[in-house]
C-alpha cells in the first residue's frame, strides 16, 4: 500500500518563519484555552507574539489580531509535499 501523505516541508528561511508563526498561534490557542501554561522555554507564546507584532489586549484579542495578520500576510501556499 502506497502512502501519499508522507508529510510536508517548508523550504527556505522565509517559509520556516511562516511555520514558526503558525506554531506560535497553536501555542497561544492552548494558552488561551488553559490547556497549557506555556509551550516554549522561558516566555509564553502570548508574550512572544505581543512583543514581535505589537498587538495589545488579552490572549483572545491577541489571537484574533494574529489570525487577521495571517490572513493578510500569509496567503500563498508555502509548504511542499515530501
Amino acid at each position: 500500500m502506497k502512502n501519499d501523505s508522507l508529510g510536508w516541508i517548508a523550504k527556505g528561511t522565509k517559509n520556516t518563519n511562516k511555520v514558526r508563526i503558525f506554531v506560535l498561534r497553536s501555542g497561544l490557542r492552548m494558552e488561551a484555552e488553559g490547556i497549557s501554561h506555556k509551550m516554549t522555554r522561558g516566555k509564553t507564546c502570548y508574550s512572544m507574539i505581543k512583543k514581535e507584532f505589537g498587538f495589545k489586549g488579552n490572549k483572545l484579542k491577541v489571537l484574533k489580531q494574529l489570525n487577521e495578520w495571517i490572513e493578510k500576510n500569509i496567503n500563498e501556499p508555502f509548504l511542499e509535499p515530501l
